[in-house]
């Protein structure tokens, strides 16, 4: 690269680290291509972190921390050693965490492969686009015709065979539908009904 103002460190006859005159820092590369990135950093090797980022706190988090253009918080991406989980946040307070092969939404400790919880709706009959949102999940189609709907399919080690779908009627602003609940009748069967 060699720019004006350019600073090189250099470990046993090779450049390690550069750090040119607009404060790029490259690690392992001179190079800030193709984003012009403030910091760049490269392995070349097929099992080698590219990074490592500790914590030596028993319940500290190592995280990356993400702010908005005037440095107020927007969320943060870790791992939180208190609960073995890695974290996703944000600035709303959903967080999504990984833990042992389950995902957890507003969870710090999911319990399933997929956990969802939040504060719900305490409404008696349906559900309402009114109020809390949380513990639930929306499966949506982008199909707008009648019959176009979210689905949820059951299944075990040899595929699926039930699901639940819902189903648009009229294809209208008004999204009138139906749910139907349906299986897999004999091996032939392509479609469930």
């Amino acid at each position: 690269m060699g720019g004006s103002g350019d600073q090189a460190a250099s470990a046993s006859g090779f450049e390690a680290m550069r750090i040119n005159s607009l404060g790029n820092v490259g690690i392992g590369t001179a190079s800030w291509s193709p984003f012009g990135a403030k910091l760049a950093v490269w392995q070349n090797g097929a099992a080698d972190q590219v990074m490592t980022l500790r914590n030596t706190n028993a319940t500290g988090l190592s995280s990356i921390r993400l702010e908005d253009n005037v440095g107020n918080y927007a969320g943060d991406i870790g791992y939180y050693n208190a609960n073995g989980a890695i974290r996703i946040g944000g600035n709303g307070g959903v967080d999504a965490y990984f833990a042992v092969r389950n995902v957890g939404i507003g969870t710090v400790s999911p319990s399933r492969q997929l956990h969802l919880f939040g504060a719900g709706q305490a409404v008696a009959t349906g559900v309402t686009d009114a109020g809390n949102k949380g513990g639930t999940l929306y499966v949506q189609d982008s199909g707008g015709a009648p019959y176009n709907g979210g689905a949820i399919l059951l299944g075990a080690g040899q595929g699926y065979f039930a699901g639940i779908k819902a189903e648009i009627t009229d294809g209208t602003a008004n999204t009138v539908g139906d749910i139907s609940i349906e299986t897999r009748n004999t091996n032939a069967d392509t479609q469930l009904t």
